[in-house]
This record gives C-alpha cells, sequence and structure tokens, in this order.
C-alpha cells in the first residue's frame, strides 16, 4: 500500500461517499472513522470544497479568556476604581449590570496580565476565640471606634468615628466630629440611632469615650448606653484582633482613602463619605454571599427614644443615689465608683450570707459582703 497523508484519506473517503448507491456505513468503517465523523467531512468539503478537508486553525476565536476586549475593559475600570477588588467581588458587581460576565478566575487573569495585582504574601491566621455576643441578624450588635488619624494636605488632624453593624456590614456613619470628646460623641450617636433605631450590644475597645480604668471601665457614654437598653461589650485590652471586622474595615480605609489624603477637612469627609457609599451599596461581600450590605441590612425595631424613663428597681433591692463626687455611701460604708456615676441611682440587691450585689438599671455590676463592703469585686 503506498503511503498516504490524512488529508489524501479524508479526500478519497469523500470522492467515494458521493458515488451513488454507496453504504456509507460500510465505507465509514473501512476508513476506520465514524458516521458522525463521515457526516463532518461529507459537509464541510459541501461548504469550502477540498479547503474544507483540511486541519483547521487551532488557535482560539476569540481574545484570551474567551473575554471580548468591552468586557475586559469593564472589569479594569472596575478595578481602578477599586483596587482592593479581588475576581470574585468584581464579578458580582458586575452581574448585577452586564451578562455574560467571565469567571472569577479568569478576571483574576486579566487582572494579572494587565500588571494590576501585586503579589501578596497570605497567611491562614486563625480566628481568635473571642467572648463577645455572637450576631445571627442585624442590629443585634453593632461596633464602633475612631478610626486612627492622618493628616490631610493642609496639615489639619482627620479622626473619624466609625459605627457599623456587625452582621450585614452595614456603616452607619465614617466622620471626623469636632472633637472626640463625651458631648460631640453622643451627637453622632443621637443621629444614628434617630435614623436606624438601636441594637442590643455595643462592642467597643477600652479607650475613651467607650471605657476608661474606672469602676467597670464604664464612662457617661456607655452609661447612656445603658438608660436607653444598649448592652455595652469591650474587647479584651490590647487586642484590637477580637474586632476584626471593625479593624478590616479601617484597613479598607486606610488603603484607599487616607493613602491619598484630600487638600481640607472638607474634601477628606467627602471622599470617605463617597467610600462607605461604595462600600454599603455597590461592593459585594464575601460573607453576605456576595450581596451587598444595604441588601441585607434593615432598621431596628427598637425606635429610639431619647427621653430617658425613670428606672423601678425591684421592691428587694435598696436604691442608693450617688453623691455628685462619685461616691456612693451606705450605712458607715463610703466607696467611690467613679465620676461616670455621679448622681446616678444604683441599687444593692441583698442575697444569703450576707452578700449584696449591686446594680445599674438591668446591668449587674459587682459584688460584695456585709462585712467588707468598701471591696467591690468588679462582674461587668
Amino acid at each position: 500500500m503506498s503511503w498516504r497523508t490524512v488529508v489524501q484519506a479524508r479526500q478519497e473517503f469523500v470522492k467515494a461517499a458521493l458515488e451513488e448507491d454507496i453504504n456509507l456505513t460500510r465505507l465509514s468503517a473501512n476508513y476506520g472513522i465514524s458516521r458522525k465523523t463521515a457526516y463532518k467531512w461529507l459537509k464541510r468539503y459541501e461548504e469550502r470544497g477540498r479547503d474544507g478537508l483540511e486541519d483547521l486553525s487551532r488557535r482560539r476565536k476569540h481574545p484570551p479568556c474567551g473575554t471580548a476586549a468591552q468586557m475586559q475593559r469593564e472589569i479594569l475600570e472596575v478595578r481602578k476604581d477599586n483596587p482592593d477588588w479581588g475576581g470574585i467581588t468584581i464579578r458580582s458587581y458586575l452581574q448585577r449590570r452586564m451578562k455574560n460576565v467571565p469567571s472569577p478566575r479568569t478576571i483574576d487573569r486579566i487582572l494579572k496580565r494587565a500588571g494590576v495585582v501585586d503579589a501578596r504574601l497570605v497567611k491562614n491566621v486563625p480566628a481568635p476565640h473571642c467572648d463577645i455576643p455572637h450576631a445571627m441578624s442585624p442590629n443585634q450588635m453593632w461596633s464602633s471606634d475612631f478610626k486612627g488619624w492622618w493628616e490631610t494636605k493642609d496639615k489639619k488632624r482627620f479622626e473619624p468615628l466609625t459605627i457599623k453593624d456587625w452582621f450585614s456590614k452595614y456603616i452607619f456613619k465614617a466622620a471626623a466630629l469636632r472633637d472626640s470628646r463625651t458631648e460631640a460623641v453622643k451627637e453622632a450617636y443621637f443621629e444614628v440611632f434617630s435614623t436606624f433605631g438601636l441594637p442590643i450590644f455595643m462592642l467597643t475597645d477600652n479607650g475613651p469615650p467607650f471605657a476608661n480604668n474606672g469602676f467597670c471601665g464604664l464612662t457617661k457614654l456607655s452609661l447612656w448606653w445603658i438608660k436607653l437598653g444598649i448592652i455595652p461589650v469591650r474587647i479584651p485590652a490590647g487586642k484590637p484582633g477580637k474586632n476584626g471586622s471593625h479593624e478590616r474595615m479601617h484597613r479598607d480605609i486606610a488603603r484607599i482613602v487616607e493613602s491619598n489624603p484630600a487638600r481640607n477637612k472638607s474634601a477628606q469627609q467627602r471622599k470617605l463619605s463617597e467610600w462607605v457609599n461604595k462600600y454599603n451599596y455597590l461592593r459585594p461581600h464575601h460573607a453576605l454571599a456576595l450581596s451587598t450590605p444595604a441588601e441585607v441590612y434593615v432598621p431596628s425595631t427598637r425606635c429610639f427614644d431619647p427621653s430617658i424613663k425613670d428606672f423601678s428597681y425591684p421592691e428587694s433591692f435598696i436604691p442608693i443615689s450617688v453623691n455628685s463626687a462619685g461616691y456612693l455611701t451606705w450605712r458607715r460604708s463610703n466607696v467611690y465608683l467613679s465620676e461616670a456615676f455621679a448622681k446616678e441611682t444604683i441599687a444593692l440587691q441583698p442575697l444569703p450570707n450576707r452578700e449584696f450585689d449591686l446594680w445599674f438599671r438591668d446591668i449587674r455590676l459587682a459584688t460584695t459582703t456585709k462585712q467588707s463592703f468598701e471591696k467591690l469585686i468588679e462582674v461587668f
């Protein structure tokens, strides 16, 4: 048998198949091909003649990754506006606006080819154990802190207060205040509570104005929260990672906003507010199954009433007024609590064995005994 190329074999097969009264099944078997392949070559010969029997180029018909140029431009534009977004986040965002968005892996390859992805060392750090409540729905717990300050281009200090919902990640406020003293901070919370209602818990660090080194770490601000029915929760001292979600949000602010300071505080606030709007309404979050915080958050059913209602302790309790200097006087004992408790009413709950619990409204603060009343053992 003389040697022949694959293309020559195809030509012979097609010539034989076009003869009258040919059994295509038997002919295909003689050439070692299936009926499906036989029909493919006959169709290509009919459409393109002898050229149709040549091997076609294996080069891709579409741009790399099979992604149209317009789609690649969209991906790179989104990345340019959001340099901290990866393939998963960009895909989820584009799917809200476009069809046939490529996979996250394809998007990551496009970003890498475009040189907009920095190589980073990723460490798998286990989440630390934490005794803070675990929020299962919006408004069960909010978190709050002051973002570390930075200077605007005109050398003014910019230190925003941030408040967000723990579950939905929704940011209620990120704004620089006139100062960080209690009254200014209360005004900021007053505005947020009036708009969104009240949480059950408020998670903060141990610094002022949220906490201090005084009795039970409570301040004028945290006592106000208790009066509103909010339970203060504090992370362990020196362990900001216990408030990981909030700290990650602060790192995003540092990377996107702080890294390019605005010309003055007003311009800086506008820039920060724009970032918050994008964070809440446009950016899909992995922890939310790629929903945005605004799609998950709903306002609290616990409405804010700025007027503080009088509190009635149970009849078995012994109410005691704290004097203007922050001292609790009972019988012959004079115990200093803190100035935050000045003119507040606390209560003693008598217990068996001549012991007492010390309460402020619904919060149990400390325990003591009748013999050593001055030695309060803090439990809050």
